[in-house]
Parts: C-alpha cells; sequence; structure tokens
C-alpha cells in the first residue's frame, strides 16, 4: 500500500513538468503554412486557414461573399452583391459573373506546406425532403518532402428550393501542386467546376406573397412563369501553370549552423488555359421571354476558350537594403475563342492580344504590407484596355 501511494505522489508530482515540455514543443511547432499565388506573376500571397468552429452552422458561400446580395434564396443560385465594391469578376465570361460567389479562381486556390498530412471535411444541411439543401466539402493536402506538396479537394452542394422549379447543384473538383527547389519553382493546378439550376421566371403575381388571403401553405403551391422545366448550366475546367527559375540568390545566416538561401532576381512563365460553356434549354416554347420559337424545344448556347501565356522577371523583396519591395514586370499573349447561337447557326470567333503588366509589393517586415499589379492590352481587338487593381 505505501509503495502505491508513493508512486501516485511521484507521478502526480511530475505529471505537471512532463506536460510542460510536450506543451512547448507545441508552441514551436508550427502545424502548415498556406499562401495562395497571383495569377499574373505567380507572387505568393500569405494565407490563414480559419479552422474555428464558431457559428459554423451560419456560414454560407453567399455570406462570406458578401454581407447584403440579390438572389433568390437557395444555396447556389446566381448572385450579385448589393454592395458595388464587392462586386467581382473572376473570369472575362459575361455569363460565369453570377456564380463569383462560387467559382475559385486560380488565385483561390490554397497552396500548403504541412509536416503531417491534412484533412478537412465540412457537412451542412437545412430543411427536409422538398426543401432539403446540402453542402459537403472535402480538402486533403500532404507533402511528400519540404519541396513537394499535393492538394484535391471535392465540393458538392445540392439544394431543392422553396418554390417551383427552383432546385440547384453544384460540383468542383480539383487537384493542385508544387515543387519549390533551391533554384527552380514550379506550381500547377487543374479545377473542374459545374453549375447547375433551374429556372422559374419568379412567381406569377407578387400578390401571392403580399396578400394574406392569396399566399398558400405551402410555397411550392404558388405559380410560376415557367413550369417547362427551364434549365440552365454553366461548366468550366481550367489547367494552370506557373514556372520560375531564381538567377539570384542571397545568403541569409538565420544562425551559427543554419544557412537560408533567398531569390533576389528571378525569370518566370505563366500558362492559363480556361474554357466555359454555357447553356440554356426548355422542354417547350415559351412566350415569357417574348421571342418567337422557331421549334417546339428552345436551346441556346455560349462558349468561350481562353489562353494566356506570358514571361517577365522579377526583382523579389532583399535585392537592395535600399528598396523595400519586390518589383515584376512581365509581356505575353493572350488568345480568345468565342462560339455562339445565331439564328440557329452555330457562330465562331476569335481574337489575339499582345500586352504587358507591371507589379509592386511587400510581404514581408513589420508595418505594411502592400500588392499592386497594372496591364494594358498593346496590340490586338483588346488595345488600350488597361486593369489597375491592389491592396494594402
Amino acid at each position: 500500500m505505501r509503495k502505491l501511494i508513493y508512486i501516485l505522489a511521484t507521478l502526480a508530482f511530475t505529471a505537471p513538468s512532463v506536460h510542460a515540455k510536450v506543451s512547448l514543443k507545441k508552441k514551436v511547432r508550427e502545424p502548415f503554412k498556406v499562401w495562395h499565388l497571383t495569377e499574373n506573376t505567380g507572387s505568393k500571397m500569405e494565407a490563414s486557414l480559419d479552422t474555428t468552429t464558431t457559428h459554423f452552422a451560419n456560414f454560407t458561400p453567399m455570406n462570406a461573399y458578401s454581407i447584403a446580395n440579390s438572389y433568390n434564396g437557395t444555396w447556389g443560385s446566381p448572385l450579385q452583391s448589393k454592395i458595388w465594391l464587392d462586386r467581382t469578376e473572376d473570369t472575362d465570361f459575361p455569363f460565369a459573373t453570377p456564380y463569383d460567389a462560387y467559382f475559385i479562381s486560380p488565385s483561390e486556390l490554397p497552396y500548403f506546406d504541412t509536416k503531417t498530412p491534412f484533412a478537412s471535411l465540412n457537412y451542412q444541411t437545412f430543411g427536409f425532403n422538398q426543401t432539403k439543401e446540402d453542402n459537403f466539402n472535402a480538402l486533403f493536402s500532404v507533402n511528400a518532402n519540404k519541396k513537394f506538396n499535393i492538394s484535391a479537394l471535392v465540393d458538392y452542394m445540392r439544394a431543392m428550393g422553396m418554390y417551383t422549379n427552383q432546385a440547384t447543384k453544384q460540383i468542383k473538383a480539383g487537384l493542385w501542386s508544387y515543387y519549390h527547389g533551391k533554384r527552380y519553382e514550379a506550381n500547377a493546378a487543374y479545377m473542374y467546376q459545374q453549375f447547375f439550376n433551374e429556372e422559374n421566371g419568379g412567381v406569377s403575381s407578387h400578390d401571392y406573397v403580399t396578400v394574406d388571403s392569396m399566399h398558400p401553405d405551402n410555397p411550392v403551391q404558388i405559380p410560376v412563369m415557367l413550369n417547362n422545366e427551364a434549365q440552365s448550366r454553366l461548366k468550366s475546367h481550367y489547367v494552370f501553370f506557373n514556372q520560375k527559375v531564381h538567377l539570384a540568390l542571397k545568403k541569409v545566416q538565420l544562425d551559427s549552423v543554419r544557412v537560408e538561401y533567398k531569390p533576389i532576381f528571378s525569370a518566370f512563365h505563366t500558362f492559363n488555359f480556361q474554357q466555359f460553356d454555357k447553356r440554356y434549354r426548355e422542354d417547350s416554347a415559351s412566350v415569357f421571354y417574348k421571342t418567337p420559337a422557331v421549334n417546339p424545344v428552345t436551346k441556346d448556347s455560349a462558349r468561350q476558350y481562353s489562353l494566356r501565356n506570358h514571361v517577365g522577371v522579377s526583382l523579389d523583396e532583399g535585392f537592395s537594403k535600399y528598396v523595400p519591395f519586390s518589383l515584376v514586370a512581365y509581356a505575353g499573349h493572350e488568345w480568345l475563342q468565342y462560339k455562339y447561337l445565331e439564328d440557329s447557326a452555330t457562330v465562331k470567333d476569335h481574337e489575339n492580344n499582345l500586352f504587358i503588366g507591371a507589379e509592386i509589393s511587400k510581404k514581408t517586415g513589420e508595418n505594411l504590407f502592400f500588392n499592386a499589379n497594372a496591364e494594358v492590352y498593346v496590340l490586338g481587338p483588346s488595345v488600350s484596355t488597361f486593369s489597375i487593381e491592389g491592396n494594402v
């Protein structure tokens, strides 16, 4: 009995010290680093992954996009922010803009440097049977070593809607990876995205909503403008590849033993191919759109291919102690092809443009961080078109 008491007393006094040692190691260790890449230059932009569960049930892509939106209330339906400054144009394809809240562009992909395999599974659901809404998201990332990482994403959203012909469905799947060596870096990504939604044209009369005596017990019973199974679908593929060669390195002594080499002058190449396919279909002709229907079935479609190739050079932060920011200059070629229907015939157009751009940024230090990019088309149908964007 004395031996048992002595053992328990010893554990009681030694356990706190052992626990303190383990906790100290956990504080020093960083589980992973996260960053995004700019589409034009492939520059790293530090990011953070929100792993909190606070108010998780209230989070939706619509709320994350803007605090005030115009849409029909169904998860995954086309959307536009009521705040002009929150509106985005992630692509040049106009039919894709209403899906910007859900679209994952190459600059929004999270790149990880993780010491152990990382996985995130999220599932949200709302409603029952007829009005059910579901969203499942799975993200996985693993490092083979300090230089090579591969990540994958699957996202599925489905909603039945509150009214007739209001269902939506979204499928997103992607794979991306990077290799970061001492002299050479490469980043590659592929993403497939599909957005589907039914069209009902809205309720046939506002009285069914505003007049109590006309409001039915079930919203599905309210008549709508389109009852012929009208459907709208957007498909998207893109392949993104960025590579960089460090032509000059700067030796940095971290301590008496560790040495790190930071790039100060680099050359890079970026390849970005995107395809968009928008289709609208009605199983029977409708007078809702006030257009004469030649065939009993209404079909319309538009497709765009986009290919951007550009090269450039960069002076990274640290190339001079008197210049606390990085400078990037690049030039490239853009090829666009459009396909659309005109009088039931497929029309094909294409254009070629040349552009130049520059970027200035500061991503290290303690007080001020900023990024600014300017781009202008110098030759082609889009000549003199320019864009300037940045953040502080």
